[in-house]
C-alpha cells in the first residue's frame, strides 16, 4: 500500500456519497472503516445501521460496524458531542495511522495500491492487505480509491465513479473460505454462518 497521506481535505462527490452508502443496503456489507468526514455521508449509513439494527434486533454497532478513520465528523460527531448517538446509531472514531480493514475500506486520503503487486494479488483483500492479510484477519469486500493507475484486481470488478475508483468483490462471500486459526489468541475467526463467531465478526 502506498504511503500514509492526509486525510480527507476535500468533499466527495455525491456519486460516491451515494455509492458508498448504496453499499449499506446489501446484507453481506456488515463494516465500514473509512476516512472521510462528509456529514452527509455518515447520516446515510447511520439511518442504514439503525434500520439493520432494528431489523436483526442487535445493538447498532453489532448490525452494522462504522469506523471513521478519519477522526470527528463534523455535525455527527465532534469531541465529546455524540450526535450520532442522538440519531440512535454508533459511530467508532479513530485517528492517525491506525488501519481498520472491514467490507468497506478506504486508506486515508483515497490513496491507492501498489498496481504491480495488486495485479499480482489473489484477491481484493490481498491487493489492499498484502500478503499477510489471512493471518491478520484483514479483509475486504469494496476499496475505494482516487488512484486511476491501479489497473483490474483478481475476482474484483472495476467501477469509475467520477475521479473515484471502486473495486468491489465478484463474490461477496469469498472471504469465509479465507479466515484462518489465528494462533497468537488461539481463537479462529470463523465464517458468518457458523455458531462459533466471536466478538464483532466483521
Amino acid at each position: 500500500m502506498s504511503a500514509t497521506v492526509a486525510a480527507q481535505a476535500t468533499p466527495l462527490p455525491r456519486g460516491v456519497i451515494e455509492a458508498i452508502v448504496g453499499l449499506a443496503q446489501l446484507s453481506h456489507i456488515r463494516s465500514f472503516s473509512l476516512p472521510f468526514h462528509d456529514a452527509e455521508l455518515w447520516v446515510g449509513l447511520i439511518s442504514a445501521q439503525v434500520k439493520r439494527a432494528a431489523e436483526l434486533n442487535l445493538e447498532p454497532f453489532r448490525a452494522m460496524a462504522l469506523i471513521s478513520t478519519g477522526g470527528p465528523i463534523s455535525g455527527v460527531h465532534e469531541g465529546n458531542v455524540r450526535l450520532d448517538l442522538q440519531m440512535g446509531g454508533f459511530v467508532s472514531m479513530h485517528g492517525g495511522d491506525e488501519v481498520h480493514p472491514a467490507d468497506v475500506f478506504a486508506w486515508p486520503g483515497g490513496a491507492g495500491l501498489d498496481p504491480t503487486a495488486a495485479q499480482a494479488a489473489e484477491n481484493l483483500s490481498h491487493a489492499v492487505f498484502h500478503t499477510w492479510y489471512r493471518e491478520r484477519s484483514s479483509f475486504c469486500k469494496c476499496f475505494l480509491t482516487t488512484a486511476q493507475d491501479i489497473g483490474e484486481v483478481a475476482q474484483t470488478t472495476r467501477n469509475e465513479i467520477g475521479e473515484w475508483v471502486q473495486y468491489q468483490s465478484v463474490d461477496p462471500n469469498y472471504i469465509d473460505a479465507l479466515r484462518i486459526t489465528l494462533p497468537w489468541n488461539n481463537r479462529e475467526i470463523a465464517p458468518r454462518n457458523s455458531s462459533s463467531i466471536v466478538d464483532l465478526d466483521w
